[in-house]
């Protein structure tokens, strides 16, 4: 080993090459010292094992990479007994940490802020406000409101992050890290893992809802073409589904207009069609029952066609939240809104939205059993979707927290330690040694790069009751 090998891995590193650095003889050893390299630590190693490191000229890391002396073996030894010293504390203090984490009563970042809060707070406020009373009105209002949103989510992740991790590092199976290492928060059967707790990505939903929603009201579509005996394909696709429709909306309306004073061809139009109407009355009568059944019925095709179409979610709710004379507000955003009239619906308590919010949770309950039935899709997604500003390839390991009851109280699983201990080590006690399932590769758009990584993934569900 020489100052070469210890450059060429730590390239690797750096470049998100992490297939590479894994295969190579030397990768395990450069990883596993990687996390203990601060200055501290790396010298408290020496001193452990007889190390002398006085009067080294260069970078204690590398020289300890280089050192034939030191064995993967005393690394691993040293992680774990460093993790020991501080677990012990953490665990005095996990019951008080949990309590406090409980007193959260709700899961709000503030407005838009999301996790850009400088960036929003000179968008939306330095740049967008000329009156310094006004700026002052919103800094006591609406921006310290959200500040506080923003300040509380964070503290709530950090902690259950450490919780969460921890669970992790007690297993049998893992070897954790000591302090925060960047792309590494513990290894698995030697592979290291940067964990990711999370829940299922919202964009994700609703493009998996977009793709039902269209197919659903494809479906619908072809039921009505099959049940008007209109010849369609078996794979049909939307849009020539309605245009069967409405030729033969406008097949109809021709035919009242060839036919309007032939009183026996409408009357045979109409039984053709079931459309019902009564033969003992006299001829004029007869004729406007004959061609308003006919006009009802074309224009009950084009209801049918329009209140089968696809709408989006929020757009679905509005509808019912309208329905059912729930009063929608104007000033809130859109993810907000959807929240805010789902909870409403939620607490109707009539036949109608009880049934809606059913469906609501069902298809969302679907759409998750699938994604954990085939997770490669989903990894790479969350892959490719990532934020740039903290854009890496490294292994990840992705925790998927639902709570099927409520998908919008999923937050509230990070706090709810005895259940994910019981998930997580379950999962630990039965992972396979062999990697190869776990391998993946994913494109990232702005450097126009694949990459290649391993990656594991959990779903924890608290069932619907």
């Amino acid at each position: 080993m020489n100052n070469a090998k210890f450059n060429e891995l730590d390239k690797y590193f750096r470049e998100n090459k992490f297939e590479e650095l894994e295969n190579d003889d030397y990768g395990e050893r450069f990883l596993k010292l990687r996390t203990i390299s601060r200055s501290a630590e790396l010298k408290e190693f020496c001193n452990l094992y007889g190390i002398e490191h006085a009067n080294i000229n260069e970078d204690l890391f590398c020289y300890l990479f280089k050192n034939q002396t030191v064995t993967v073996d005393q690394v691993n030894e040293f992680i774990k007994n460093k993790y020991q010293a501080e677990r012990v504390e953490r665990q005095e203090n996990e019951s008080y940490l949990v309590d406090q984490l409980c007193r959260l009563p709700y899961f709000d970042w503030g407005g838009s802020f999301g996790n850009s809060l400088e960036k929003n707070i000179v968008d939306n406020y330095v740049k967008k406000i000329k009156s310094y009373q006004e700026i002052n009105e919103e800094v006591e209002g609406s921006l310290l409101a959200s500040l506080r949103g923003y300040t509380l989510n964070s503290w709530y992740n950090h902690w259950t992050s450490i919780i969460i991790e921890d669970i992790f590092k007690d297993h049998d199976k893992v070897l954790p890290t000591v302090g925060l290492v960047k792309k590494i928060d513990f290894f698995i059967n030697d592979i290291p893992f940067d964990l990711k707790v999370t829940y299922f990505p919202q964009e994700l939903m609703n493009e998996k809802l977009r793709v039902l929603g269209y197919e659903k009201e494809r479906q619908y579509l072809r039921e009505k073409c099959l049940e008007l005996e209109i010849q369609v394909d078996d794979n049909a696709n939307t849009n020539s589904l309605k245009s069967a429709l409405v030729d033969y909306q406008q097949s109809i309306t021709d035919f009242i207009k060839q036919n309007r004073t032939n009183i026996e061809a409408l009357k045979q139009k109409c039984t053709e069609l079931l459309i019902a109407f009564n033969q003992e009355q006299e001829e004029r009568q007869l004729k406007k029952q004959l061609l308003d059944g006919l006009r009802s019925f074309r224009d009950n095709i084009k209801t049918y066609v329009s209140s089968n179409k696809y709408q989006s979610e929020l757009t679905r709710i509005k509808n019912k939240c309208k329905e059912l004379n729930i009063i929608i507000p104007k000033d809130m955003s859109d993810k907000a809104l959807e929240q805010h009239l789902y909870n409403k619906l939620s607490e109707e308590n009539s036949d109608s939205a009880n049934e809606f919010i059913r469906e609501f949770k069902e298809l969302r309950r679907q759409i998750i059993n699938e994604a954990e039935q085939n997770p490669n899709e989903l990894k790479k997604w969350l892959y490719e979707n990532q934020g740039e500003a903290r854009f890496d390839a490294s292994n990840r390991f992705f925790l998927i927290l639902t709570d099927e009851n409520d998908i919008y109280d999923s937050w509230k699983l990070k706090r709810s330690i005895n259940f994910l201990r019981e998930k997580i080590n379950s999962h630990l006690n039965e992972i396979s040694d062999n990697s190869e399932d776990l391998k993946m590769e994913f494109f990232w758009k702005k450097d126009n790069k694949t990459y290649k990584c391993k990656s594991d993934i959990l779903f924890i569900k608290r069932a619907a009751d």
